[in-house]
């Protein structure tokens, strides 16, 4: 498609967000067990969490991420739970934090961590066979990440160990790219987006992209709902307000700002509707605009 602004011919260049993933699968992994407390079990294809015969069963699992990206914007642990014939069962999955050291082929209930290794991460309840998922993105993730799993009623689940190739235990980073991230740089005078910028978890990286992307003198239109008051961030995870582009939404000025910062300049800006909408008995002003910017050099 070919756009042509005061007899000048712009390649338009839709663009659009794309999540790329970096999963780590775990390295180790055992599962412990106060009825047999001598006896390791680092090589079975299920971790036993739970309770049997008056003792407690419990995993440990760790992952190597000395090599985890620098730039995601969601990390989450995720491993399959199947139930043993019974409904549900919570469990309490800690990280461990106390230097403690052990080994997949040696550990045993009797040389567990101590209690205190431990902190919390979440309570989670298995009620089905199937991937679970924890939100780690604001831990601090240390190169070696051990994680213990111990449950909290007396039922018992399995948790598919590092053995078990299609469902092993693993973290996943979340990193946001884009369409830009094929294209050359300072090879386009014109890059559009329509009603998607709102959306992107990473403002800043597209416009930094778009910034590589763009010849000198090159344009940067948004064309998307700019707000004129700050957004509950509830809105930003509402299905019915993503869909209409407003999750996520930033005022004119703010936007321009974070353009301005990357090297743009504000050239021009068209409102093309002004409106409210409602959320929780409150009403938010908006405005749907085109946001003009060009590269300076």
């Amino acid at each position: 498609m070919i756009l042509i602004v005061i007899n000048l011919i712009f390649f338009l260049i839709p663009t659009r967000a794309i999540t790329e993933t970096k999963k780590f699968i775990a390295i180790a992994d055992a599962w412990i067990d106060g009825e047999s407390p001598s006896t390791n079990y680092g090589n079975d294809p299920e971790l036993k969490v739970g309770w049997a015969n008056a003792e407690w069963k419990q995993a440990l699992i760790r992952f190597d991420l000395s090599s985890k990206p620098a730039n995601y914007y969601k990390a989450e642990i995720q491993f399959y739970c199947t139930l043993e014939d019974i409904f549900q069962l919570t469990i309490e999955v800690e990280e461990l934090v106390g230097g403690y050291e052990w080994n997949e082929n040696t550990v045993t209930w009797n040389s567990r961590p101590d209690l205190f290794d431990g902190w919390s991460i979440t309570f989670i309840t298995v009620s089905n066979n199937g991937f679970y998922k924890i939100d780690i993105t604001d831990k601090f993730l240390f190169e070696d990440y051990d994680i213990w799993i111990t449950p909290t009623e007396t039922e018992s689940i399995l948790i598919a160990s590092r053995e078990d190739s299609p469902r092993s235990p693993r973290i996943v980073f979340f990193i946001e790219g884009s369409d830009l991230a094929i294209i050359p740089h300072k090879s386009q005078d014109l890059i559009y987006t329509n009603n998607v910028f709102n959306l992107l978890p990473n403002k800043n990286k597209f416009i930094r992209d778009s910034y590589q992307t763009l010849k000198a003198g090159g344009y940067l239109i948004i064309a998307d709902e700019f707000s004129k008051v700050a957004l509950p961030s509830e809105i930003d995870s509402d299905p019915a307000f993503r869909c209409g582009g407003i999750s996520g939404a930033q005022s004119k000025d703010f936007i321009a700002n974070i353009c301005t910062n990357e090297g743009f300049k504000q050239k021009d800006f068209q409102i093309i509707n002004q409106y409210e909408i409602e959320y929780n008995k409150v009403k938010f002003p908006l405005e749907t605009g085109i946001l003009v910017l060009q590269k300076q050099y």
